[in-house]
């Protein structure tokens, strides 16, 4: 058993019925910073708050449960795998991705600063304070000689408040009695939680089970688009390519280009790019039946198709299998040691 697999072990060992230990919910919120518009493009436009939540043991049993069985089925699986978080990746279901925290990321702040050090976060008094600035929650367990953090993210469509139903003809909100078998309005707050989580903070790295929602959760897409545009305005300036910083929006609203620019920024092999790679370029187009557009000895850039294209020669989309000789296509893809 690796590292990081007894690292999940120990925690879901001492996290069973019998054993005793410490658990805290809290309400994570988001907020734009100070003279910061939302529409603004920077990357470090967010802070986020932690708000503590009394709640009664039965609902921290049901946490630790979701828990539970969320580790049990991952790590009863033969051919689970731990790896490192890749931007593109063949997303099966017998993975788990970890992450080391970036104190980059305002998240950062949520582990380091507000939920570590034993600060004693402001509690809410109602769902209505913090509904429209919902974000995620966490649950904190204290075993002793280690801290765990689990989190999921929340939107505020899962909260309901008196201010949800201003018009009874557009949605009310209804509870059953089973003692008398009747349905009544249901005048109180609530908040609805999935039984499921979305990462583990575990000796400070992330175990992400729900890559999608963790890379929202901690705002990792702001970071991506900061990769993937810093990448292309190094690439607009070498003067064999023409017309890709036109196309920035294309790639800041289209997520699967994102994800492919950005993976392409982290491997930083598009900074040996030259001219001399366009005959190649032609070659693998042609192959595949592509028409990857050349003048003057440039590679002109002038649509999304254009754009496509351009980021599967850069990332190595073409493959070929050493087995079968078979070519296929992929974005996602790990370098191997080759035994020589």
């Amino acid at each position: 058993m690796n590292e990081d697999k007894e690292k999940l072990q120990h925690l879901l060992d001492n996290i069973l019925p019998e054993n005793s230990y410490d658990t805290n919910l809290y309400i994570i919120t988001r907020h734009l910073k100070p003279e910061v518009k939302h529409y603004t493009k920077v990357l470090d436009k967010y802070d986020f708050r932690v708000n503590k939540v009394d709640s009664d043991e039965e609902l921290k049993s049901y946490f630790i449960k979701i828990i539970e069985n969320q580790l049990s089925r991952a790590l009863s699986k033969e051919d689970i795998e731990i790896c490192q978080y890749s931007i593109i990746d063949d997303d099966l279901d017998n993975k788990i991705y970890t992450y080391a925290l970036n104190n980059a990321l305002s998240f950062a702040d949520v582990i380091t600063n507000q939920l570590s050090h034993n600060t004693d976060p402001r509690s809410i008094n109602s769902l209505k304070e913090i509904k429209d600035d919902i974000w995620a929650y966490c649950l904190k367990i204290d075993l002793g000689n280690s801290v765990a953090f689990t989190f999921r993210k929340l939107s505020s469509g899962k909260v309901g408040t008196d201010d949800n139903n201003k018009s009874l003809i557009d949605k009310i909100r209804c509870s059953f009695d089973t003692n008398d078998a009747r349905l009544e309005i249901l005048k109180k707050e609530t908040i609805s939680f999935d039984d499921k989580i979305d990462c583990i903070y575990l000796e400070n790295k992330f175990f992400v089970f729900k890559k999608g929602n963790f890379e929202t959760l901690i705002g990792l897409e702001e970071e991506l688009k900061e990769n993937a545009e810093e990448m292309i305005q190094n690439l607009s300036q070498k003067d064999f390519i023409d017309g890709l910083s036109a196309l920035t929006d294309e790639i800041e609203n289209d997520k699967s280009l994102l994800k492919i620019f950005a993976r392409i920024a982290r491997n930083k092999k598009y900074k040996e790019l030259d001219s001399t790679a366009i005959p190649k370029m032609q070659e693998i187009s042609s192959k595949f039946k592509e028409n990857l557009k050349i003048r003057d000895n440039k590679i002109i850039i002038e649509d999304k198709k254009d754009l496509r294209l351009f980021s599967r020669l850069l990332n190595d989309y073409y493959k070929k299998g050493e087995i079968t000789g078979t070519y296929y296509g992929t974005n996602s893809g790990r370098i191997l040691t080759v035994n020589e």
